[in-house]
């Protein structure tokens, strides 16, 4: 199956599910990483818009970039105007001219492309000097993770779930450090990160060491170019 029907065949199970921002233990995070603001916010792979219509909501002028139909069809139900389509992997080119906005927010995505180099770029040359670039994406350095991998020696449950390797969506794996390195290297100063976990025995703990404790990192960089 190509990256696009998996895709679409995973966004096709959760639309019109009247998702809730508040749903998804991530997005929690997200009001230290976004205070109130008037700036220009492109989302990517945005989905159904849940996020961007948070971000309105905060005063943000908000433009949503998504794959799927019927992902499309549900944001723009959310009120999300500034909706436009394009494929992500692969050599492509942002639909906006350069130093577009203040802020990106590139939202579990990372993990799922072949090619996150050359999209970052883009996210690069379409943000302005000194925005500001939001990821969230799972985190390999979990301590879970680490025991799933001592234990059964593959890779299983990186998606949360178990998962045989050929059958998991994601296919990159980043930790903080990684993912610093790896941004870095495209011209983002890191800023900060946070972690989510809400279990009993992490939720304390995570606060501290995010990068042992969280099993979704939320990182902040700053556009160098």
């Amino acid at each position: 199956m190509e990256y696009k029907e998996t895709y679409e065949k995973s966004w096709h199970a959760k639309v019109n599910t009247n998702e809730k921002f508040t749903d998804y233990e991530r997005n929690l995070l997200l009001p230290e990483f976004f205070p109130e603001s008037k700036d220009k916010v492109l989302d990517v792979a945005g989905g159904n818009g849940v996020v961007s219509q948070w971000l309105m909501s905060r005063g943000y002028d908000v433009s949503l970039l998504e794959l799927d139909d019927a992902a499309i069809e549900e944001a723009k139900s959310r009120g999300i105007k500034n909706v436009t389509k394009m494929y992500f992997d692969g050599k492509v080119a942002l639909p906006f001219e350069s130093n577009t906005f203040d802020c990106i927010f590139f939202g579990d995505i990372i993990e799922h492309l072949f090619d996150p180099e050359s999209l970052l770029k883009e996210v690069g040359r379409v943000l302005k000097p000194s925005g500001r670039l939001v990821i969230s994406c799972p985190n390999i350095a979990y301590w879970r993770f680490r025991m799933y991998y001592f234990l059964d020696g593959d890779l299983q449950r990186l998606d949360v779930a178990k998962f045989k390797p050929w059958e998991q969506e994601h296919i990159r794996f980043f930790n903080v450090k990684v993912l610093k390195e790896f941004l870095d290297l495209l011209h983002f100063q890191f800023v900060k990160v946070r972690g989510t976990n809400m279990a009993w025995h992490s939720k304390w703990l995570v606060k501290k060491w995010p990068n042992l404790f969280a099993h979704t990192i939320v990182s902040e960089f700053k556009n160098v170019k």
